[in-house]
């Protein structure tokens, strides 16, 4: 017999809630044990109670215990004075019929924990005194073996004869009582709450598990099945109804976020799932990175719904009212696809469409407005500088703009004669440069729009010959004689500069290269000779040196050979 923990009974009276029946109880079915009989306690006939000049019956008390791992309900009945007979009544909700036993035997006191509880008229006192000396229990136990009757609302209540007393004498029945409620009652009830971790809607493989308010509600398949909260086994809660459903459960971790079931429901057994926790969408937002989109440019765009971080599992239904518009994906983001020109009716200048995500069970819903109009068109494109002039080598940007409202703002650049300037477009910048390529000679940049508007303009480029007062150079630091080593470090080798762009390379033996001014880049200067060997220095030093490399540091033949990159003085 396990201890139970004191419970009050109706009126601020209390029983120790701490008993056992006799073991040979009376078996009534599978479900439940009922008896009239105590354990542990000394009966006394009812027909030898001392005779009085009547007879009293009191109200019914009950008090919850435990026996053998089984629940128990004791329904407890003071009694006073001669009897000719005493009856408990008991109904309990969904059993076949009233169970009527006679009482034989009734108790001084009823010893529960070791406490003996007694009744003197008014009162239950656990000693006894002149006022409890008349006063006897008449007593009726349930136990139950399954938990089909957990939760059924019971009425018990005595009724005697008495040849002392006119009439049946009834005492006042304890009503409504169900061995569920009765183990949840008190500062410290018997049936400890529900983790609160298991609360809330789970789910796996088409099943639905809602834990709240002490019950569980299963569904599937149409299905709802609702159980009781009724006991707690080890670490799992057991839930039960009157038709031989039964489910388990227990929170597996508070990393997995699992719920673990086990048991039958509807004659199928349910062994050892798990289920996972579902947050039903409570808010959403949707997004784009741009709402306003244009005719032939924007080709795809895409919508992202936000919703409650805790949000788990639920669908998020997406739709359009234009139906020219057409969508992939699903869930919290979606694709959409811009719908030709041609799908577009004549004349129609925009288009606005909503688009509307709405969670699929609890009807949470956001729209957002997309509007696609027609392309704004380059105008005109305005130059800086209509024309340059230009040395052999020099570079220069061309600054050019079209309306600030066009869509497309992109131009391209093309030398109408490369050989004489060239123009190349950084891909990061978009800027645009052109560098003079020939000695001398006059070409065209054309500028033109890439949105079909066909507009364009002209940059005229003449490239000419330094004059004596000139430089081919923007940095003269370049221009001198520069003296060093070929790589075997055998023969003087002098580079000789001029201002016109000019260079020549020789050595002690009397071998030369003619170069040519290419380009000038930063520190860096850059020749070509007529054989295609390039030329290549850079100041350095304050410009007190000058890096040389010729052929890319490869070898020459006859002159200069083996010349890498060195380093020579002015």
């Amino acid at each position: 017999m396990k201890k139970m923990k004191l419970l009050v009974l109706g009126c601020g009276l209390l029983l120790v809630t701490s008993f056992a029946p006799k073991q040979t109880l009376i078996k009534e079915n599978k479900d439940l044990i009922l008896s009239c009989e105590e354990k542990n306690n000394v009966g006394i006939n009812l027909k030898k109670l001392a005779t009085t000049s009547s007879a009293t019956v009191g109200k019914t008390y009950v008090q919850n215990g435990e026996y053998d791992a089984n629940k128990m309900l004791r329904f407890a009945t003071p009694v006073n004075g001669d009897f000719d007979s005493l009856t408990y009544h008991i109904e309990i909700e969904g059993y076949p019929e009233v169970v009527s036993k006679n009482v034989e035997t009734v108790y001084k006191g009823i010893e529960t924990n070791g406490t003996v509880s007694y009744f003197n008229g008014t009162d239950v006192v656990t000693k006894e005194d002149e006022l409890t000396k008349e006063w006897y229990w008449a007593c009726f136990t349930i136990e139950f073996t399954s938990y089909k009757y957990y939760t059924a609302s019971i009425n018990a209540y005595v009724t005697g004869s008495s040849s002392l007393v006119e009439g049946e004498l009834k005492s006042e029945a304890k009503n409504d009582v169900s061995l569920r409620d009765e183990l949840m009652k008190g500062d410290t009830p018997s049936l400890k709450a529900l983790d609160t971790k298991t609360l809330g809607e789970w789910r796996n493989d088409g099943a639905t598990i809602v834990v709240k308010n002490n019950q569980l509600t299963y569904s599937k398949g149409g299905v709802d099945t609702v159980l009781n909260y009724v006991n707690v086994d080890g670490y799992f809660f057991v839930f039960a109804d009157g038709n031989n459903n039964e489910l388990e459960i227990k929170y597996s971790s508070q990393y997995s976020n699992q719920l673990d079931v086990n048991g039958v429901i509807n004659e199928s057994k349910v062994y050892y799932q798990s289920f996972s926790k579902f947050v039903a969408i409570t808010s959403l937002e949707l997004t784009t990175k741009k709402t306003e989109l244009v005719y032939g440019l924007d080709r795809t765009f895409t919508i992202n719904a936000t919703t409650n971080k805790d949000a788990t599992g639920e669908d998020i239904v997406w739709s359009c009212d234009d139906d020219r518009f057409e969508f992939d994906g699903s869930g919290k983001s979606i694709y959409v696809s811009v719908p030709e020109l041609y799908e577009f009716e004549y004349g129609e200048e925009n288009v606005i469409a909503t688009f509307t995500a709405k969670s699929a069970e609890g009807g949470i819903s956001d729209s957002i407005e997309v509007t696609i109009r027609k392309k704004i068109e380059v105008k005109y494109i305005t130059l800086k500088e209509p024309s340059l002039e230009m040395l052999k080598g020099e570079t220069k940007d061309i600054t050019a703009s079209v309306n600030s409202d066009a869509d497309v703002k992109t131009l391209k650049y093309t030398s109408s004669n490369s050989k004489i300037a060239k123009v190349s477009v950084n891909s990061t910048t978009g800027v645009a440069t052109v560098t003079a390529v020939a000695e001398e000679g006059e070409t065209d940049i054309k500028v033109e729009s890439t949105d079909g508007s066909n507009i364009s303009k002209k940059i005229h480029i003449v490239v000419k010959k330094p004059t004596a007062s000139e430089s081919a150079f923007k940095n003269q630091a370049f221009v001198g004689t520069w003296t060093g080593m070929d790589d075997l470090m055998s023969s003087t080798t002098t580079l000789t500069i001029n201002k016109d762009g000019t260079a020549l390379l020789e050595n002690d033996y009397g071998d030369s290269i003619t170069f040519s001014f290419e380009k000038e880049e930063n520190d860096k200067a850059f020749f070509n000779s007529e054989n295609n060997i390039p030329l290549e220095v850079e100041l350095a030093n304050a410009d007190a040196n000058l890096h040389v490399t010729v052929n890319n540091g490869e070898m020459l033949e006859s002159y200069c050979q083996y010349l890498g990159s060195y380093l020579f003085e002015k």
